[in-house]
């Protein structure tokens, strides 16, 4: 009779009822079928007699089970691996169960597909927990160990018996034991499989992207370098700008020292028109004072000049003897003539130079208008040119700055072109590895 059993793949999960099921697994399916293990019956030496010599033991087994599986528990928790591996994945209690439920099994004198199968699990949990072989091959010693004493015991009166009765007990144990060998190799080559075949998997797409990072890191090569030529000439264009600035600025200074100190000659002409305006000033004042002279002349000579009639009037009356007085009196009426003419004549002339003078005057007062308007434009002029002195030198300094930044960038460009160079070559690398067989 035969019959096909999965092992069915779960998702591991803890805290289970059994060391069977701490890791539930989703299991690909294996045949499973008594034909299978045919030689090892024959050479186990099975028998019906054996299984029966077992299910005679079942009732026995079944009432010293506690007692069997504290004795088994404490030689085994005597190891610390084996101790922590049981607090990881499980507990002693649902071991204890779980041991008993196995002896169980055990003692049923029936071996079939289910029972199989049950036993082929305790492998394929094993190999799920790491536990090695040495350690369960181990824990059968102790197991046989265990119901050989169990077994003297309770039939040492009956050595014939006790014999058969070791005999069948070291079959079924040993064909368990080749049973969970058989699950652990076979679960550890399909685990060993998968995980060459991912190492497989890993390696073509290791190489794959390694390929593409190449690649990429050749065109980031290239855009670095070409990133490097445009900061150089950035960074020359800057230096350029920048010095050019600073020519200028210095240029600007030197017309503004010139402008200073055309401002300063351009005050003191202001101050000698100023002081000129004040003389002239003075001096037309001293012209209207000359006429206010000349009407007092003016008028004493006119007086005179009556004086000088009145004085032939009487003259003439007086007849020879007033003849040397009319002379006299004659004599300044001509000097009083003269006089008024010459005054006239003097009047005019300082009529025309006092005309020259206001004249004179406003143009000077033009001039310091004009020289005043100069010194202010000049002024302004100045501080202007200050202003875009102070602005020259902020732009210079955001130059210079922009300069350093330059570098800077051009420094980090460097260094990322010679990682990216470093990629390149470990990708080459990479890749050459990957695809060696």
């Amino acid at each position: 009779m035969s019959i096909l059993g999965r092992f069915k793949k779960e998702k591991e999960k803890t805290g289970t009822d059994s060391v069977q099921d701490i890791h539930h697994i989703k299991e690909e399916k294996q045949v499973i079928s008594l034909d299978k293990y045919k030689e090892q019956f024959k050479i186990l030496g099975f028998t019906p007699e054996k299984l029966e010599v077992l299910a005679e033991q079942r009732s026995l087994v079944v009432e010293k089970l506690p007692e069997i599986a504290d004795i088994f528990y404490t030689i085994i928790t005597r190891n610390k691996h084996l101790e922590n591996i049981i607090k990881t994945h499980s507990t002693l209690e649902r071991l204890r169960n779980t041991l008993q439920q196995y002896m169980i099994r055990m003692f049923e004198g029936k071996i079939d597909e289910k029972y199989i199968e049950e036993t082929l699990r305790i492998g394929k949990v094993h190999n799920r927990v790491e536990l090695e072989p040495k350690w369960y091959l181990s824990a059968y010693g102790i197991l046989q160990e265990v119901l050989t004493t169990f077994f003297v015991q309770q039939y040492g009166h009956d050595p014939a018996y006790l014999s058969r009765v070791l005999t069948a007990m070291n079959s079924i144990i040993n064909f368990d034991m080749q049973l969970v060998l058989e699950s652990y190799f076979y679960e550890h080559e399909k685990d060993l499989s998968d995980h060459l075949k991912r190492i497989s998997d890993i390696k073509e797409k290791t190489s794959s992207l390694a390929e593409e990072l190449a690649a990429s890191a050749e065109e980031s090569s290239a855009t670095v370098q070409n990133m490097n030529s445009y900061i150089q000439q950035i960074d020359e264009q800057a230096s350029s700008t920048s010095d050019h600035s600073v020519e200028v600025a210095k240029e600007i200074k030197e017309g503004t020292l010139n402008l200073a100190e055309a401002s300063e000659r351009l005050s003191s002409v202001s101050r000698q028109l100023t002081e000129l305006d004040e003389k002239m000033s003075n001096f037309e004042s001293s012209f209207q004072n000359i006429t206010g002279v000349l009407g007092v002349i003016q008028e004493v000579s006119e007086q005179t000049n009556l004086l000088s009639l009145n004085a032939s009037i009487e003259a003439a009356r007086a007849g020879e003897a007033g003849r040397g007085f009319a002379i006299v009196a004659q004599e300044i009426k001509k000097l009083s003539t003269t006089t008024h003419s010459q005054i006239d004549t003097i009047r005019d002339q300082i009529g025309e130079i006092s005309d020259v003078t206001h004249d004179f005057l406003e143009t000077i007062r033009r001039v310091i208008t004009d020289v005043t308007s100069g010194i202010e434009d000049n002024q302004k002029a100045k501080t202007a040119m200050d202003e875009v002195v102070q602005k020259i030198e902020s732009i210079t300094s955001q130059f210079e700055q922009l300069t350093k930044g330059i570098s800077e960038v051009a420094f980090s460009a460097n260094e990322m072109s010679q990682m990216v160079h470093q990629v390149a070559t470990t990708a080459e690398h990479l890749s050459s590895i990957s695809n060696e067989e």
